[in-house]
């Protein structure tokens, strides 16, 4: 429904998901890596955000021909599955109507500039006219017809911005099993601000929520990056005093660091063990 194609990474085999999901069926990595196509080019068809209602785990299996595959990606949480229906979860991240129309529009860009750097390069254009054509194109890009002006697009977060919001949210969920899941979007681009307007790093960030989730009072008060943002002036102060003398108590041990997007593990969040190490199950490289 949202565009004839749809995006799977290319280390996709390799993924240590994919490996469970081939143990579990006993399949080789690369009919595994066909069934994932297969599955989520008929969510693709049928749905523009992931959910479709109506449908059941052995729906699914009859319709790519494989028993048991919408079974193996629900243990690997690829897939969700309620009384109502199914559900992929990140769907519209990866494969939305707006996930697809970026993707499409980068790719333009970057065949544009390969054009363009060919003509420069066999003396059809000089390269001063070249700069001058794209700048004129760009300015048409992102003119506004009703106002003439030319808004400055908004700053989008980064997959380490949706990564940290996912871990965050894990430990929050330590904290408090029964919080809703949240608005993505709005979690990941208040970790963009940190990281833009507050000059966070991503390794910060989650050190002192990680610091702040292991505290008794900050872990029921810190429930959000809105919260951290907001507290993190009195957190870095608390943080950084002297501990209490005589509580018999010894600093909490550094968190290890996740293999593929080197984010501390926070205690409690969820992750898979690999021949690299650990990795996050909710690392975006993973998907």
């Amino acid at each position: 429904m949202a565009a004839d194609w749809i995006k799977m990474r290319s280390a996709l085999r390799s993924s240590p998901k994919v490996v469970r999901i081939s143990s579990a069926l006993n399949a080789d990595l690369f009919r595994t890596v066909g069934g994932l196509h297969a599955v989520w080019s008929l969510v693709d068809e049928h749905t523009e955000t992931g959910r479709l209602d109506g449908y059941t785990l052995q729906a699914i299996d009859d319709l790519i021909g494989w028993p048991g595959f919408s079974a193996a990606m629900e243990s690997v949480e690829w897939l969700k599955v309620d009384a109502q229906g199914i559900d992929i979860p990140r769907f519209e991240e990866h494969n939305g109507k707006s996930a697809k129309r970026r993707a499409m529009e980068l790719e333009r860009k970057r065949s544009a500039r390969t054009a363009q750097t060919v003509r420069i390069a066999s003396g059809q254009i000089a390269e001063t006219n070249a700069d001058e054509k794209r700048t004129r194109e760009e300015k048409s890009i992102h003119k506004d017809v009703r106002g003439g002006k030319q808004p400055k697009a908004k700053p989008e977060p980064t997959p380490e911005d949706h990564t940290i919001a996912r871990l965050i949210f894990e430990g929050v969920r330590s904290a408090a099993p029964s919080a809703k899941e949240p608005h993505w979007p709005t979690w990941a681009d208040t970790i963009r601000l940190m990281r833009e307007q507050d000059k966070r790093t991503g390794e910060e960030i989650v050190a002192m929520f990680e610091w702040a989730n292991q505290e008794n009072f900050w872990r029921a008060n810190i429930l959000s990056p809105n919260t951290l943002r907001d507290k993190w002036t009195k957190l870095e102060a608390k943080r950084l005093s002297p501990p209490t003398q005589g509580n018999g108590q010894k600093p909490p041990a550094p968190p290890a660091n996740c293999a593929t997007c080197k984010l501390p593990i926070v205690p409690g969040m969820a992750y898979t063990n690999t021949d690299k190490g650990r990795v996050h199950d909710v690392c975006p490289k993973l998907f």
